[in-house]
């Protein structure tokens, strides 16, 4: 009852309630906080029969990363079990991710080319980075690549890299609650330092004030805001479909110094 009705032990419900109303994603959620990967496992593999895999990864994994984000913020949640539940997490996306080799070979015809990537950039802790890495296994099957940087790489260097590669695309995963600020600063950065690039910033999860966090993450650069992964994946795949369209700088040169010739 306690859990139901006082905000501050709502996980207290999570861990405890074995109802049959529990929506899934909070069963699973529940099952990592109890530590038996095993049958969280069999929890995916049950929704996998009537869900996709990006349903699961939109569903499940990435409502599970939210859940764990709020309830560290809020004391709910210690150290290790939040690496847990990440761990867990990567493990679980490795195995989705082999499911879908038949979807990453029906595609390979569509004109899309691996070598043409997305920075993706953690706004703030791992969880934002594990987010990364559900946003690349979806993207994967359509050929593209996304290069998740690890949230401990300093601030500067992932400026530095931007700065001196000016990636067609970058992706800044911002997972809810806060982390807000720590967008805003990379949008501006990012912005400044190589105009031309576009960002697209991933609220995922987001629930509260939406119009207000995709009107400052814009006014700070932000060229596309999304709250749910395939939201995301729908925003960037037609730039990166340009970009693959678009002859580097170099090869426009020798095309002109050839036709001069």
């Amino acid at each position: 009852m306690l859990g139901k009705y006082v905000p501050q032990l709502e996980f207290l419900e999570v861990i405890r309630g074995d109802e049959p109303a529990l929506s899934m994603d909070v069963t699973y959620y529940q099952r990592l906080l109890a530590r038996d990967q095993d049958e969280a496992s069999d929890l995916v593999e049950e929704y996998l029969e009537t869900h996709s895999v990006d349903d699961v990864y939109e569903d499940i994994l990435l409502r599970s990363l939210v859940r764990a984000k709020r309830d560290r913020q809020k004391g709910d949640l210690d150290a290790d079990d939040l690496q847990f539940v990440l761990n867990a997490t990567r493990d679980i996306l490795e195995h989705l991710a082999s499911t879908a080799t038949e979807a990453a070979t029906a595609h390979q015809g569509d004109g899309a080319s691996a070598k043409w990537v997305v920075l993706g950039c953690p706004g703030r802790d791992e969880v934002d980075e594990v987010a990364l890495l559900i946003l690349k296994k979806m993207l994967e099957p359509q050929g593209y690549t996304v290069e998740a940087l690890s949230s401990g790489i300093l601030t500067g260097e992932v400026l530095t890299r931007v700065n001196n590669e000016c990636p067609a695309v970058v992706c800044i995963a911002s997972l809810p609650p806060g982390g807000l600020a720590q967008a805003r600063y990379l949008c501006k950065r990012m912005k400044t330092q190589c105009p031309k690039a576009k960002i697209a910033v991933g609220r995922w999860g987001e629930r509260e004030d939406i119009e207000r966090v995709q009107e400052r993450l814009r006014a700070a650069g932000a060229d596309f805001v999304a709250v749910t992964l395939q939201e995301t994946r729908t925003q960037i795949v037609p730039l990166l479909q340009v970009a693959a369209a678009t002859p580097p700088a170099s090869e426009k040169q020798e095309t002109t110094l050839a036709g001069n010739r």
